[in-house]
């Protein structure tokens, strides 16, 4: 019994070290899933994929943003929209409508 446990827990520290490698190559959490369920022959949860992304994100090692789009204003790069406004002190909100603003040309989302 104590040998099937110790299998287990290797194999689960296997496919975590394989999502923190998708994770750092740019995948999302259901193409990651995908490449698992293709690689393995199981499937993996996207909570699974979250807990690895968030310990990323708190060692420093991955940068979060929502929809992926960076922006920049009077051409200074920023990784999200919340990241300007409290750069600008403006709301998140007051933010957006600038992007979508003729009278805010210098607000402006980026090609990646």
């Amino acid at each position: 019994m104590e040998r099937a446990n110790g299998w287990q827990l290797q194999s689960e520290t296997r496919k975590r070290d394989r999502i923190r490698e998708l994770l750092l190559q740019g995948f999302d959490a259901t193409e990651i899933a995908g490449i698992l369920y293709e690689e393995r022959g199981c499937g993996t949860h996207r909570s699974e994929v979250s807990v690895v992304r968030s310990r990323l994100v708190r060692a420093g090692k991955m940068e979060v943003t929502r929809n992926g789009r960076a922006i920049a204003v009077d051409g200074v790069r920023f990784p999200s929209i919340n990241a300007a406004a409290l750069a600008h002190g403006v709301s998140r909100q007051c933010a957006h409508k600038r992007f979508t603003s003729a009278s805010f040309p210098t607000w402006v989302y980026l090609e990646d």
